[in-house]
């Protein structure tokens, strides 16, 4: 698999396909909007990182919520390349100490997804925590405080970054969890975000990729209790004026080159995922 992939990064994420993409596809969509995620940014991988930004730069505009909410309320997008939103999962250390002055020094801003269960867990249980719990970083960490602190969250906004909630312990939302669970997982969530940063706090990011983990009953809890925006990570671009609950990311890792980088973003992957995201709608809503 790993063979096959490094082929369609050679083949589809050449500079050539991904610009033939561009003109025949990305470029019939817009104005739009990629929004791309990621887990650990560790310092061994900031050089690729910042090769990644170089190229984000060049191709899209920062994306804010005001931008966001905006483009999804009206439809009103006045830029002449289409926004991008780097999102970082699970409120790790090293996006605030690595990740986030990067972006600064291009002109983005971070939306960071924090699960605030793992953020109180004091340092020394983080890392059995997170394994625990399917939080992705590097095993040399396992010793040191691998989750941000309140104050650097608090400080994160100030510098213009956005914090969603992504559950209460990153857990996934599937079926099988009870009415309780739930409800600690979405709401408690939400309390102790607001409690803890001192204002509203109204999107939600799903944890995990797996349509398993998607639940109807977690849907309309995460409705009922206030939740205006909500993400999750199927790899479809966000359109003007679309539903506000289906806001769709892409996976990006910081060591990807730039050839998976163009392969991910390109459009390819929009297609790939086409049939998942038709039946993780249909779980939900219909």
């Amino acid at each position: 698999m790993e063979n096959i992939k490094k082929i369609l990064d050679i083949v589809l994420g050449s500079e050539l396909v991904y610009n033939l993409f561009k003109k025949g596809y990305l470029n019939t969509l817009f104005p739009f909007i990629h929004s791309v995620t990621y887990h650990d940014t560790p310092y061994k991988f900031l050089d690729q990182f910042r090769k990644q930004l170089e190229w984000y730069k060049l191709n899209y505009v920062n994306c804010d919520i005001i931008d966001l909410k905006k483009f999804l309320n009206t439809g009103e997008w006045n830029y002449d390349k289409p926004g991008l939103i780097i999102s970082f999962d699970d409120g790790l250390k090293s996006n605030f100490d690595y990740a986030l002055p990067l972006l600064e020094e291009f002109g983005f801003s971070g939306w960071l997804m924090v699960p605030p269960g793992f953020i109180d867990i004091v340092p020394s249980e983080q890392g059995r925590f997170a394994i625990d719990n399917l939080i992705e970083f590097l095993d040399e960490q396992m010793d040191s405080r691998i989750a941000m602190s309140w104050e650097e969250l608090k400080e994160a906004e100030t510098r213009g970054h956005i914090i969603t909630c992504h559950t209460m312990f990153h857990k996934r939302l599937s079926s099988k969890l009870t009415c309780a669970e739930l409800k600690i997982e979405i709401e408690g969530s939400k309390d102790l975000l607001e409690f803890k940063l001192g204002h509203l706090i109204d999107m939600f990011t799903w944890v995990g990729g797996e349509e398993w983990a998607y639940s109807r009953e977690a849907f309309e809890l995460q409705l009922s209790v206030g939740y205006k925006i909500i993400f999750s990570t199927n790899c479809a671009p966000i359109k003007s004026k679309q539903s506000p609950f289906f806001i769709e990311r892409y996976h990006i890792d910081p060591m990807y080159n730039l050839n998976r980088l163009r392969f991910v973003l390109g459009g390819a992957y929009d297609l790939l995922y086409l049939k998942k995201r038709k039946r993780i709608l249909k779980k939900l809503v219909q």
